[in-house]
């Protein structure tokens, strides 16, 4: 089954009132690509909020008027990262049939490019992201660019206690394996777009945070129309800090959707709750979140008991460096998403990670992933040519990705990875296998 088509239509906007940790990067990302998930998921302000700091948190500031490091490339006073890669995998399920599957070999080419720039004494501007271009053999309508959900330009500006952030969060992806929602589509072009602001303020142990950034989400194929949305967040977040690194406090966010077609539901949604931040040990660091959430829809749909969505949001990390050589890291979280199909008005997913990372010498790296996620959703089911019901589906998906890295040289290195995901439904033809093997060859500047 299909995704069914749009019927599209003028639609109004919402608007607001006014207006020897041996690092393995390059291992992680392949993990990451390998098994479709996701780094973060949680309500759509929230998320847009907790990727962002993690873009600022990813590098630490460079001094106003310092060289960039001597052994890496840099223009003047602008440190820069720099790495090129070709990649080639096979699948061996490329549309997520339950039965007979479609395989397909996969080549990749792209590029990691990162930049920092000590502007002024009190500001600075980054850059990061990962772009590439794949090419199907077989599929060959499918081929086209990515862009990594982590590409961010940020510029922050410091006076005193007060740090204003601005930012645009961009990424652009072909591939449906990272949706554990989807079944039996091959691929879904999108490009998602989040610019806006931020206000950190820091008087003593306080932090204080405001945040607003205008969302532009549009799905590039003529068959996914019904998916174009515009979106306003709106995020707050407040915490004391016990230590140096360890705070907790409340956050809460805010979230206005207008989609571009009249079938579609706009919504709006808000969420509240505590957060920690805790430094147990100079090895071990824990965060958690969480609390209710509720999305008010413009219409109830079959499939949902009113047009008012009652959930709740978790999120929780452990991240441990065992040894000098081997960390892990475990994940939990629980989150609404927008709905994947016409008609079905959102997502609720759990879903938990783990990730371990051993460095087995100084040129070789091993890493293993595995995940298990629950959702359910309303799905569209053809009750007439002209006539859609939504029906109830839960899921759950299963998924490992053992992978081996050997960095062979001071700039090459290699990557070998394997991934399974194993998907379950109520519903009839939507469950599916999905193997795929992947190599990797980079080059760092």
């Amino acid at each position: 089954m299909s995704l069914i088509p749009p019927q599209t239509a003028g639609r109004r906007r919402w608007s607001l009132p006014g207006r020897h940790s041996v690092p393995v990067p390059a291992l992680s990302g392949v993990l990451t690509l390998l098994l479709g998930a996701s780094p973060l998921h949680a309500q759509e302000a929230l998320r847009s909020a907790l990727l962002l700091d993690r873009s600022i948190e990813q590098r630490p500031p460079q001094a106003a008027g310092s060289a960039p490091v001597a052994e890496g490339p840099h223009l003047g006073p602008v440190g820069l990262t720099l790495s090129l890669y070709e990649r080639a995998s096979y699948e061996d399920n490329i549309s997520l049939l339950e039965r007979s599957p479609r395989p397909d070999t996969i080549l990749g080419s792209g590029a990691k490019v990162g930049l920092d720039w000590a502007a002024t004494e009190r500001s600075s501007l980054r850059f990061g992201t990962e772009v590439g271009y794949i090419e199907y053999l077989r599929n060959r309508q499918n081929s086209g660019i990515e862009i990594q959900p982590d590409s961010a330009l940020t510029y922050q500006v410091t006076a005193s206690d007060l740090v204003v952030t601005l930012f645009d969060q961009l990424s652009y992806s072909r591939r449906v394996l990272t949706e554990g929602a989807l079944a039996n589509v091959t691929s879904l072009p999108r490009l998602n777009n989040t610019i806006g602001a931020r206000l950190a303020w820091s008087p003593g142990r306080w932090s204080l945070e405001q945040s607003y950034s205008h969302n532009t989400f549009i799905a590039e194929s003529k068959a996914f129309e019904y998916l174009n949305r515009s979106s306003d967040f709106l995020f707050l977040r407040a915490g004391w800090g016990f230590t140096e690194a360890t705070r907790a406090g409340l956050e809460a966010s805010a979230t206005l959707t207008a989609y571009d077609v009249s079938k579609a539901n706009d919504n709006h949604a808000i969420s509240l709750g505590p957060f920690a931040e805790w430094q147990i040990l100079p090895t071990l660091r824990v965060t958690a979140r969480g609390g209710p959430s509720r999305t008010y829809f413009d219409s109830s749909q079959a499939g949902a008991a009113s047009a008012t969505l009652r959930a709740y949001f978790l999120g929780g990390e452990l991240t441990q460096q065992l040894t000098p050589f081997l960390s892990h890291t475990l994940n939990v979280t629980r989150d609404v998403q927008p709905g994947l199909y016409q008609g079905s008005s959102y997502i609720e997913e759990l879903r938990t990670g783990y990730t371990v990372n051993w460095a087995l010498t100084a040129w070789m790296t091993a890493g293993l992933s595995l995940f298990w996620e629950s959702g359910k959703q309303p799905f569209p089911v053809q009750a007439a040519p002209n006539a859609l019901i939504l029906v109830p589906e839960s899921y759950d998906r299963y998924g490992l990705g053992p992978s081996l890295g050997w960095r062979f040289t001071d700039h090459f290195s290699l990557n070998v990875g394997y991934a399974h995901t194993d998907r379950h439904s109520t519903l009839r033809g939507r469950g599916y296998q999905s193997n795929s093997t992947s190599l990797q060859l980079s080059y760092s500047f």
